[in-house]
């Protein structure tokens, strides 16, 4: 055995210090109402969870979605009747995104449930018809390129129209 084969004295503490729980990603509803955050190091992935903040404490946060994927409120609606989950696994960095109406608690997916492009962002329009992030997919042809381009997916038909891309 040599000395690179042995255990260094702190593998200990350093193993224990990965593992501490962090709470990341706050983030307030826009009426103040609720909060979100997502807690990593505590289970196998990074859950989220949703909490009033007028409730003074009395009810427990819940947790938002289950099924071994890391989960980040991704963004709020402007009226604060819906927000975005942006999901991933196993550290794989090609998020989806799920829609969340507020008052029902009922997580839909709203884009490609493995997408083989990267989606960055991602914003319900006030109207909730609208989800607008950046990919860098071309729409026409569903292909990945390099460039991210802006694009506005219609959550009813599920047309995807680009607003801009790089010249």
């Amino acid at each position: 055995m040599t000395d690179k084969d042995q255990a260094h004295p702190e593998d200990g503490f350093l193993d224990r210090l990965l593992n501490v729980p962090q709470l990341m990603a706050p983030s307030v509803s826009p009426a103040g109402s609720v909060v979100a955050w997502s807690w990593g190091g505590h289970g196998q992935a990074v859950e989220a969870y949703l909490r009033s903040t007028i409730a003074g404490g009395a009810e427990k946060p819940l947790r938002l979605h289950a099924g071994g994927d890391d989960v980040y409120v991704e963004s709020w609606r402007r009226d604060g009747t819906e927000f975005l989950l942006a999901l991933t696994r196993n550290g794989e960095e090609r998020i989806r995104l799920m829609r969340v109406v507020l008052a029902e608690m009922k997580p839909r997916l709203v884009t490609d449930p493995s997408p083989g492009f990267y989606i960055s962002g991602g914003e319900l329009h006030p109207n909730g018809r609208w989800l607008v992030y950046a990919a860098n997919v071309d729409p026409a042809t569903g292909k990945e390129q390099e460039a991210s381009w802006i694009i506005r997916q219609d959550l009813a038909s599920g047309e995807r129209r680009v607003l801009a891309r790089p010249v």
